[in-house]
């Protein structure tokens, strides 16, 4: 592992041991047919459905099992995430059959080269939002907004429900199958539990341009936000939304969803046709590897400046509220400031770093609810002296940046907060899929 990278690796250690989450509120929302939850969802926004008193076994109750399947799995999953946060392998060995925790294991091995597995995912689960697919009865038409929707043909699984973790940094989600009975996957789960209840019988992390197209198109190893041509925040935040809407939907079929498994039973892979070849499914996890070391290398150049701009602009995040603050700042991010507490540091850690030569962004994420996002955007200003000293020297190669930066080297430009933004996952989707 690279200097920057074990930086990175024992920085998220030290940040994850004194930022163990507290989810003191789960609370679910029920619009039409619709389940979304991502991770904590707001109180204020929101109807509460259950609250989670934890600490209980993960057994269910008599009056429990009473409940229909979606919503005992919905209760269970919040307590998995939580036990993921801190320890990802014991939270598989609690809440998954033995071969759907083998099956992450080797996925912890294959994905996760420049960090320990466990690190690795209790940084995922961190940053994950939580979402859950639609029920469905078998009979309704397929959600026109999904990609290339006939009518549903193909009854659903009455006995399983699907719930996956999107993360956005890394744009790959890890989808969990839930069921009553250790179900046995070919190929994935051929150890049969010995557990009752609740478990997780299958298990997969997939890429974002995946799932989002069920295969059907060439996935890249870019992250999607990355690729529009759109602000930063306002990229992560719409390919979030509509990562988390188009998980939602893997109960439904699509005209691409035609290959059964192996031995002609139709799971939720099935949905997926890509994860059925092997082939495929190998570069699949190739492919989010890749993407999962983009991301981390994002913290790396957070927790291991390598250059002069960054330097100066990590401590910047801690002097804005000061007296003696010395960043300039435009209008609207001095208003926007107002609205953030002197000691957001505490609540949000921060999710992306990347900088050009002259400006640099930020996007921290909020450590109690991960929707909830604060992205800034700083920008280098040349003294105004000393671009007049600049218009002087007309016999200067002007084109030669090495010779620029030396006439008037960027470590003594002005720093300036150019944009901080709000962002909030959860409104952009509802904005997106009002109904």
């Amino acid at each position: 592992m690279g200097s920057p990278l074990r930086k990175a690796a024992e920085w998220i250690t030290r940040l994850l041991s004194a930022g163990k989450t507290e989810l003191l509120r789960r609370v679910s929302c029920y619009r039409r047919k619709r389940r979304i939850l991502l991770a904590v969802l707001a109180p204020a926004l929101l109807v509460p459905v259950c609250v989670l008193f934890f600490g209980q076994s993960p057994g269910v109750t008599e009056e429990a099992q009473s409940l229909p399947l979606h919503t005992r799995v919905l209760e269970e999953a919040l307590r998995f995430l939580e036990k993921a946060r801190i320890n990802p392998t014991i939270a598989f060995s609690q809440f998954a059959n033995a071969g759907a925790g083998e099956y992450f294991q080797e996925l912890g091995e294959s994905l996760w080269q420049t960090v320990h597995p466990d690190l690795g995912w209790r940084w995922f689960f961190h940053g994950a939002l939580m979402t859950m697919a639609e029920e469905t009865n078998g009979n309704e038409a397929n959600p026109a907004n999904l990609t290339n929707s006939p009518p549903n043909t193909q009854a659903p699984r009455a006995d399983e429900a699907l719930v996956a973790f999107y993360h956005p940094w890394s744009d790959t989600a890890l989808i969990t199958a839930w069921s009553d009975t250790a179900l046995i996957v070919p190929g994935i789960d051929e150890v049969q539990s010995t557990h009752t209840g609740l478990r997780i019988h299958d298990c997969e992390i997939v890429m974002g341009d995946i799932f989002r197209t069920r295969g059907s198109q060439k996935p890249a190893t870019t992250r999607a936000w990355a690729r529009r041509q759109q602000y930063f925040a306002a990229a992560i935040a719409h390919t979030s939304a509509l990562s988390l809407r188009s998980l939602e939907l893997l109960s439904f079929p699509s005209n691409t969803s035609a290959i059964s498994a192996p031995d002609n039973k139709i799971t939720w892979r099935s949905h997926i046709p890509f994860l059925l070849d092997a082939d495929k499914l190998e570069a699949n996890h190739i492919g989010a590897g890749i993407l999962m070391l983009a991301a981390i290398n994002d913290v790396a150049r957070y927790a291991a400046p390598t250059n002069a701009f960054a330097i100066r602009v990590l401590p910047a995040l801690q002097q804005l509220h000061s007296k003696t603050n010395a960043v300039k700042m435009a209008p609207e991010a001095s208003a926007a400031l107002q609205g953030i507490p002197g000691n957001y540091l505490d609540h949000y850690i921060p999710a992306l770093y990347a900088n050009s030569k002259m400006r640099a962004f930020i996007m921290l994420q909020a450590k109690q609810d991960p929707k909830r996002c604060l992205a800034l955007l700083f920008g280098l200003e040349a003294p105004e002296e000393e671009d007049k000293n600049r218009s002087d020297t007309s016999q200067a190669p002007l084109n030669n940046e090495a010779l620029m930066d030396e006439l008037n080297p960027v470590i003594h430009y002005s720093l300036k907060l150019l944009r901080l933004d709000p962002v909030d996952i959860q409104a952009v989707y509802t904005n997106l899929y009002p109904k």
